[in-house]
């Protein structure tokens, strides 16, 4: 989803809530265009939304892309009962 910058973390939120994501991802629109992104990825937790860490504070899309994969794989497998 994109969104401008000054109320990116605010809308994110309440669409994860309001949808009950299990993760979300929020671009701000300056980063149409780029080669590289500046994401918020917020994950619900016991007080809230939770920030994601990313690995790198402005990732190539590609990275991120394979980022992201990776963290939604990796949550989905401890979402699986043992």
């Amino acid at each position: 989803m994109l969104f401008r910058s000054e109320t990116l973390r605010e809308r994110a939120e309440a669409k994860l809530e309001r949808k009950s994501l299990h993760l979300i991802v929020a671009n701000p629109l300056e980063t149409i265009g780029s080669e590289h992104i500046e994401p918020l990825v917020l994950a619900p937790g016991p007080a809230g939304a939770e920030v994601v860490a990313c690995p790198a504070p402005h990732p190539s899309k590609a990275d991120f892309a394979r980022w992201l994969l990776e963290e939604t794989v990796r949550r989905q497998a401890a979402l699986r009962p043992a």
